[in-house]
């Protein structure tokens, strides 16, 4: 399973996510997931950056959903 991350309405384009895990975010007017990662996030190393991004957010509109445990 993936974690997803998604950015809620209410960015301000700073770029902090961007500079912190520039392999998942990109900001134009406002950040975006890049195409890659869209479909969510399995690699455990880039679930840590998302959610250093989304911890560090200043407007707090990046959300990340961990997977699912397992059965």
């Amino acid at each position: 399973m993936a974690a997803q991350v998604t950015v809620n309405e209410g960015c301000i384009a700073c770029g902090l996510c961007a500079s912190l895990a520039e392999e998942i975010f990109e900001v134009t007017d406002v950040a975006h997931i890049k195409a890659p990662h869209q479909a969510g996030i399995t690699d455990s190393a880039l679930i840590a950056k998302a959610k250093d991004a989304a911890a560090q957010c200043p407007t707090t509109v990046i959300v990340v959903t961990d997977p699912a445990p397992t059965a």
